[in-house]
């Protein structure tokens, strides 16, 4: 179980924290990627191959994915490719504006619960597939979140 909270502080700006409670032993690592000036620090899952993190524009991603059933599987596979839901966090951070990386994460249909902030703004976007007969619809929504509320999600 992830969970994800979200919290702004009068003396920080937004600060955001996440559990990653997951049935296995991570073995974890930093990376750092540079594109078009702007440097990317996320954390791997050298297991599953996934990744979130935050950009050298203070921009930062926290994910509580809802594909609760592949966690099941990790503890006895090892991911031979990268997390597609990785890659999408990865390749919205390379963006220089928050209303850039909210939309990236929603154009390439981001599922789950996610929280987008940076010292002034959080935005949480909460996207899942939804099946209409034979045909999948991605459906999301986006909040801008207040400096008086608080955010906390689960995949439970």
């Amino acid at each position: 179980m992830c969970i994800i909270i979200g919290k702004y502080f009068d003396n920080f700006g937004w600060v955001g924290v996440k559990n990653r409670d997951r049935n296995y032993i991570p073995e974890i690592s930093f990376k750092k990627k540079h594109h078009d000036g702007i440097e990317i620090l996320y954390f791997w899952d050298d297991i599953t191959q996934y990744c979130e993190g935050m950009n050298s524009q203070g921009i930062a991603v926290l994910s509580a994915s809802l594909m609760v059933l592949d966690d099941e599987k990790e503890i006895t596979q090892r991911a031979k490719t990268p997390s597609r839901d990785g890659v999408k966090i990865k390749n919205a951070l390379k963006h220089n504006n928050i209303k850039q990386v909210v939309y990236d994460l929603v154009k390439n249909k981001l599922t789950g619960n996610t929280i987008v902030f940076d010292q002034e703004t959080m935005y949480l976007i909460e996207g899942a597939w939804e099946r209409l007969n034979e045909r999948k619809n991605f459906k999301f929504v986006v909040k801008k979140i207040g400096p008086d509320d608080v955010v906390v999600r689960t995949n439970h």
